[in-house]
């Protein structure tokens, strides 16, 4: 449960879209922003309906220890990722 707290944390909306408009070169920022909101609707939709599956199949274990997981591993993405060296001067 920790590396969820931590994954919620840090897995806010701003902070993620904020790793990946500096993520990319400034030409394709406003893109990379569209495709980020059209990703993020496709997987909360998709989430949703595959919860709900597991929790019919196979009770409320096997879908609250994948989601942990899948959340640890989120957690330590974020937390290991570097941002590229800037050439602003």
């Amino acid at each position: 449960m920790a590396f969820y707290g931590l994954f919620y944390a840090r897995g806010l909306n701003a902070v993620l879209k904020a790793l990946i408009v500096e993520s990319v070169e400034g030409d394709v920022r406003a893109c990379s922003g569209n495709l980020f909101v059209l990703h993020q609707r496709n997987h909360v939709a998709s989430r949703a309906w595959i919860h709900r599956s597991t929790l019919k199949a196979y009770g409320a274990a096997v879908p609250f220890y994948v989601s942990a997981g899948i959340a640890g591993v989120s957690a330590c993405a974020l937390l290991a990722h570097r941002s590229p060296a800037r050439n602003d001067l």
